[in-house]
């Protein structure tokens, strides 16, 4: 059982939103443009179920052009053009601060990925070493159809879409990251963001289904039929509420690629509880994240701080455990871009001690 200020700390630690964008193709606007409100197909609803019509998440995929990046590509482009213009409104300072996608947090506590870093003007800005190239073009398409069908809209073409901001602080480390908000969903209290995910069981049958009549059967039904749904959940909990979207939308699709029901789970009242009485070491993991996450980066600043020699310095992370930190050979250009260094040049000092690096290395090659 957690202690009364542990449940404080993980219940005060969400971050603010302080900015958002969207873009259109290659179009990047500083609002919420791209979001649209999502409604559930009532015919796949838990419940009185009446001669369902099962919609294809497949349909339209080869027509879908996910963006792939290219070597030499900034991955975190748009983090930093919408840094610099939520700086018009509150310039940045020389506090010691994580720039990032919000799901650098996630990886830190569950995944296996890598990521370049770099410090520069005090700032730890992580940027994703994939390139999506290898991914899987069906696969990645099924997810963003389905939450087209929840928002009534055509097949998808590209990735378009809409990220917020996000200003917060994990132990010592303040952070300022973006995450992509699916859709949304007017209430009484607001606008309320919404993670859509698509799960796959090959026992999404009607005649089980039908026979659901609550959230809380139906997560019973996903622990049971879907594949690796702990780490599935632990997922979805860690994006949804570190990300600021209060409510998952979930749908189950069938062997044929059939959207077979959706739902939609408060992520506090209903996702949290049952984590919590479910899966209890996966509850004090989501508990003690704020922390978890901090010592984490700790640990990298450690390393680079002992590595790093100019500030133009690139370093690879493995945030498999443990946590390691090396040099790489990737250049700074591809990763910070021209409009954030016109805005932040380079210190001339740092760049003559990298000009005579390379003079160094050059004559004693």
């Amino acid at each position: 059982m957690e202690k009364p200020e542990e449940q404080l700390a993980i219940f005060s630690s969400r971050p603010e939103i302080i900015h958002r964008y969207s873009l259109k193709g290659e179009k990047i606007t500083f609002d919420e443009s791209a979001l649209k409100p999502y409604r559930l197909i009532s015919d796949l609803e838990l419940g009185k179920r009446v001669d369902p019509k099962y919609p294809s998440v497949k349909k339209g995929w080869r027509k879908y052009r996910r963006k792939i990046f290219k070597m030499n590509e900034s991955r975190i482009r748009y983090l930093l053009l919408t840094l610099l213009d939520y700086e018009r409104k509150v310039p940045m300072d020389n506090t010691l601060e994580v720039y990032c996608h919000n799901g650098l947090f996630s990886d830190l506590l569950t995944a296996k990925e890598g990521y370049y870093v770099v410090q520069y003007k005090n700032k730890l800005i992580f940027a994703s070493t994939s390139t999506r190239a290898n991914q899987n073009q069906l696969l990645s398409y099924i997810g963003v159809k389905f939450e087209a069908l929840m928002k009534c809209q055509p097949s998808p073409r590209d990735c378009s879409h809409c990220k917020l901001l996000l200003n917060g602080e994990y132990g010592r480390w303040p952070f300022k990251s973006v995450v992509e908000v699916d859709a949304f969903k007017k209430t009484p209290r607001g606008k309320v963001y919404c993670e859509m995910k698509l799960c796959y069981s090959s026992n999404a049958k009607e005649y089980a289904i039908s026979k659901l009549t609550s959230n809380r059967e139906f997560l019973e039904f996903l622990r049971i039929n879907v594949k690796s749904f702990r780490k599935k959940i632990e997922k979805w909990l860690f994006q949804a509420y570190f990300g600021r979207q209060d409510i998952l939308v979930v749908g189950l699709r069938d062997d044929d690629f059939k959207l077979i029901c959706n739902t939609e789970l408060k992520v506090i009242e209903e996702i949290i509880p049952f984590v919590r009485q479910t899966y209890p070491s996966l509850y004090e993991k989501f508990i003690n994240a704020p922390q978890t996450v901090s010592s984490s980066l700790d640990t990298i600043h450690r390393q680079i701080k002992q590595l790093q020699r100019t500030e133009t310095d690139v370093f690879l992370l493995d945030t498999s455990f443990p946590l390691n930190v090396e040099r790489c050979a990737r250049k700074f250009e591809t990763i910070i871009i021209p409009e954030f260094l016109e805005q932040h040049p380079l210190d001339p000092l740092s760049s003559l001690t990298e000009s005579l690096d390379k003079l160094s290395v050059g004559r004693f090659a």
